[in-house]
């Protein structure tokens, strides 16, 4: 039996998703999307500059480790997002 490489999920529904990921005392964002280095908005990055895939986008995975089609860019939390 194959090994298959699990995608981390964790349920839409927890509100402390992105305090978990942000650290403590972090605000809660629709999607962590909105707090990427990556993110130009409007639905796309630069991982994804034709779109951001709804498994993404709607936080059923999380972009921490590579996905199919990133072109080799993953999740990365900018520094100017006014958390501490």
């Amino acid at each position: 039996m194959s090994k298959k490489k699990r995608q981390r999920r964790v349920p839409a529904q927890d509100p402390n998703v992105d305090r978990f990921l942000l650290g403590p005392g972090a605000r809660v964002f629709d999607r962590l999307c909105d707090v990427c280095v990556h993110y130009l908005g409007d639905r796309k990055c630069r991982a994804y500059p034709a779109g951001i895939p709804d498994e993404i986008w709607q936080g059923r995975a999380f972009h921490l480790s590579p996905l199919p089609g990133d072109k080799g860019i993953q999740f990365a939390r900018r520094k100017s997002d006014g958390l501490s």
